[in-house]
């Protein structure tokens, strides 16, 4: 917000250079002169600046926002994450703590293993980023599985 009203302030500022330029007052209108426009490039220079200054100070803003969400949704266990159970065709390798595994055998057709005590974080268009319900800030392993035919995720 400080860097908006900074930038709405300059542009206010810059308007009423320009338009004290422009008139002086009586009922007609003076041609510019070569010092009113130095004035007015200078003027305009600074309203790009600030804008780039606005958009830059609130890229960071986000930023430094989504990472203070990410920490606190990491410190909360992942509690408000959907649970995930992953049936698969084949033994996954990972280092994710307290997750349980079940060995189907054959009577659960392709999708033989299956692994509970996951929490969905995240979703690209081909994989899926999972991490223990019991995950931690400081102790977080991220599996990732690709959205393919290997896996089958129940979301939950």
């Amino acid at each position: 917000m400080p860097a908006m009203l900074v930038a709405l302030g300059a542009t206010l500022a810059f308007f009423a250079v320009q338009l004290r330029l422009i008139h002086d007052g009586k009922t007609h209108d003076r041609p510019g002169r070569t010092g009113d426009r130095l004035w007015q490039s200078g003027g305009a220079l600074l309203l790009g600046l600030l804008t780039m200054t606005l958009f830059f100070t609130m890229a960071r803003y986000a930023s430094m926002a989504d990472v203070s969400n990410a920490v606190a949704a990491a410190q909360d266990h992942y509690r408000k994450s959907q649970h995930v159970v992953v049936h698969s065709r084949v033994i996954l390798q990972h280092h994710a703590q307290d997750i349980r595994y079940k060995d189907l055998d054959d009577r659960a057709g392709p999708y033989r293993y299956q692994y509970m005590g996951f929490r969905l974080i995240a979703k690209s268009p081909s994989r899926y980023y999972l991490v223990s319900k019991t995950a931690d800030y400081k102790s977080t392993k991220v599996v990732v599985l690709p959205d393919d035919d290997t896996v089958r995720v129940e979301l939950s």
